[in-house]
């Protein structure tokens, strides 16, 4: 597109553009999108007090709050 539109300058949009992928078998993921990616963080799985505290956070978030806003 830069050389069809050589006077639009594409970088401004780009540059504050981010994808985040997410995948539990990134080498799946074709090679040539592979290629574009500037990092890749590997997390490991949560372990159970991790689980744990995320679920109750979820349950008061979207539960709890969710029910006393409909009062």
């Amino acid at each position: 597109m830069a050389k069809i539109f050589p006077e639009f300058r594409f970088d401004f949009f780009f540059s504050s553009f981010m994808l985040v992928l997410a995948s539990n078998e990134p080498e799946q993921f074709d090679w040539a999108v592979n290629d574009r990616l500037d990092e890749m963080v590997q997390f490991n799985l949560p372990s159970l007090a991790e689980r744990r505290r995320m679920t109750y956070l979820y349950f008061d978030t979207y539960i709890l709050k969710s029910a006393e806003r409909r009062r």
